[in-house]
Order: structure tokens, then sequence, then C-alpha cells
């Protein structure tokens, strides 16, 4: 851990941009990557006040808990690291896109990566995603490899996978000799409470509180997996006209599905959607109407805060942190520096963490 305390900033800033509006009180600390920042909201204007920088942590994906220790992922591991930021233990695999808590707080959940032969010899051999349960101490609980289970998916979508030749985004050397990928995934949440699981209208029953929603961009499938992290229960093609991407795929306490559909450079706009299952019909879209203004390739995040605003991450010709309401009007905004990588962003309360954590 010596080699990178040394780097460690705990206090830092720079220069953004920042607009304001309406929210709620009661949410103040944003973070993405391994930062996190205070927004507080100005009790007499209503409006956030500029992101004060509070903390970095040294890796690429930072779970905050409450207890203060924080788990983080580096290039081939994930570690864990108590409130003094002793490391208590360590898990290799490469994560990426997402790390999240189970809704008990007694799980981690890891996107991980494994290297698979998938029988074309001129292809050679490719990444492929692995979801991993790891306990609060570090042992694995439940794993489900999708190159394992492919065959509990649409054929179809496994043999254009495999077609297509999804190209590898990272560095490949982090992958050995790896030089695509047949899966890639970007979502891995446990579903919540919600009335599907409760009344369980026919065809629905797989949304169960206690499972697990997964979505893919490589076999263009939304897919819902079983308590146990064995069985593929649901799949579906949020946009099944067009290949197409999406990010961030959740199942919300309303039993609404939430994601980020990124379009395509033939649909080139995005589009924030909360999507009803049972009728088919889109809940909300945010925007309304095609806009070619609001084109985020890559990436994704969109969260639901408590106040009924919407957080999202704008990857168009610049990066941004924004705020809206449901009317699709713009209460806040924060504009990053050009190369910064934003996968996902989140407001929340974390001021437990930010008391019990120790820092350096």
């Amino acid at each position: 851990m010596s080699r990178w305390i040394a780097a460690l900033l705990l206090v830092f800033t720079f220069a953004p941009q920042i607009s304001g509006g309406q929210t709620d009180l009661r949410e103040h600390h944003l973070h993405y990557g391994c930062e996190i920042y205070e927004v507080k909201v100005d009790s007499k204007t209503g409006k956030r006040t500029l992101p004060k920088a509070l903390r970095k942590f040294p890796g690429e994906l930072c779970l905050f808990q409450a207890d203060g220790s924080v788990v983080m992922t580096f290039r081939h591991r994930v570690a864990k690291f108590d409130e003094k930021m002793k490391e208590l233990w360590s898990y290799p695999t490469r994560a990426h896109h997402q790390l999240n808590a189970s809704q008990n707080g007694s799980e981690i959940l890891v996107i991980g990566s494994e290297i698979v032969d998938v029988g074309d010899k001129k292809a050679g051999k490719a990444r492929s995603d692995v979801l991993l349960i790891l306990g609060q101490d570090g042992k694995l609980k439940k794993r489900f490899s999708l190159f394992e289970g492919r065959k509990q998916f649409h054929q179809r979508a496994w043999r254009d996978a495999v077609a297509r030749r999804f190209p590898m985004i990272w560095n490949v050397e982090r992958f050995q000799d790896a030089k695509w990928e047949i899966t890639h995934v970007n979502t891995f949440y446990e579903i919540p409470e919600n009335p599907l699981g409760k009344a369980s209208p026919k065809g629905f029953s797989a949304f169960q509180a206690g499972g697990y929603i997964v979505n893919d961009i490589s076999l263009m499938r939304t897919f819902v997996l079983d308590r146990d992290l064995k069985k593929v229960l649901w799949q579906k093609a949020m946009r099944p006209e067009a290949w197409h991407m999406t990010h961030d795929t959740q199942i919300l306490s309303n039993g609404n599905l939430l994601f980020y559909d990124n379009g395509t450079p033939e649909r080139p706009f995005s589009q924030l959607v909360e999507h009803n299952l049972v009728s088919g019909i889109d809940h909300w879209i945010y925007p309304k109407t095609f806009d070619k203004a609001f084109y985020a390739k890559r990436w994704g995040g969109i969260q639901i805060l408590k106040s009924g605003n919407i957080l999202f991450t704008d990857i168009t010709k610049s990066p941004r942190i924004v705020e809206i309401d449901r009317q699709g009007i713009e209460l806040w905004s924060w504009s990053l520096p050009e190369n910064t990588y934003l996968q996902q962003a989140r407001i929340e309360d974390l001021s437990n963490f930010l008391a019990r954590n120790q820092g350096i």
C-alpha cells in the first residue's frame, strides 16, 4: 500500500463551471470514481453550492461504506481498506464499470473479467465478464460466468456477439493476449423490493427482490439472474429496432426499469428512460424529442434522487454532471476537465463514512 499512499490527495481543487437550481437539502455529497465532493444546497436560494473537494482515493472505482471502510478496484484486483486505510483483503480480478453493495450492505457486487476461448482461431481468445458477489470478509459467495452460462442466452445474440467481435476498449496489456470481447457488462445491481416482486404479474416473477439485474452491450441484452446467481430468468433487448448501447439499467422501487439509452451512430442522440415493464410503455423520457445535441455515445450513469430529480452524466463534447427535474428543466450542472473518466456519478449522504474514515 505504501506505493500509492504518497500519491493520495485528501483535499484537491480545480476550477469547475457550475449553474444552479432547486433541489433537496438532504442529499449533499457527490461522488464519482473515487472522488468525493460536498454539494450542499443554499437554504435561501435553493441552489447547490460550488462543489467542494473532500477526498480522493487511489482506486479506479470506490464503494464508500457507513463504517468508514472503503472497497476499491485497481488494475488487477479489488481490495478493502478499514477506516484507518489498512488493507484488509484483496481479490484478484479486473473489475470495471460499477462497484455496488447489496441492498442490506452485507455483500459487494463486482463486474469482473476472465479470458475465454470461443473456438475462433482467427480471432483468438476474448475477454468475457464474470459477475462476483463477495462478502465483507472478501470471500467469494456467488459467481456467474457469462461464457459458462452462454447457452442460457438467446443463441442469436451470442452468435452475433461472436461475429461482431466487440473491440477491446481498454489497454490490451491488462488482458494478456485477448484482443476483443465476447461480452461487455456495464450494470450489476441487486433488485430491491418492488410491486412486480410482490404481485408477480404474469411473466414478471423474475423481478422479485433479491435477484440481480444485469446489462450487457455486446450481447445487447438486459437480463435478470436468480438469487443464487445461476439461472437467467428474463432477458430482453431494450431497443430491438437497431444495434444499441445502454448503461446503468436499474429496477426501481416502483417496479419500473430505468436506463441510459446512449443511441447509435445511425441514431445519434441519447435518452434517459423510465420504462413500465408491464404496460410496455415508457413512463418518462428525457429529452422528450430527439435532440442531436445530447449524444453521449459512450458511458453513462443515471440516478433518481430522493427529491424526484434526476442526476446523470453527460458525455457529449465535454463531460458534465447534470441534475434535472421531471419536466426536463436543468437545475444544476458541473463541467469537468475534458479527459475526465465519467462513467457514473451519485449524490447521497456520506456523512457516516466521512466521519469514520481517517484517511492517511
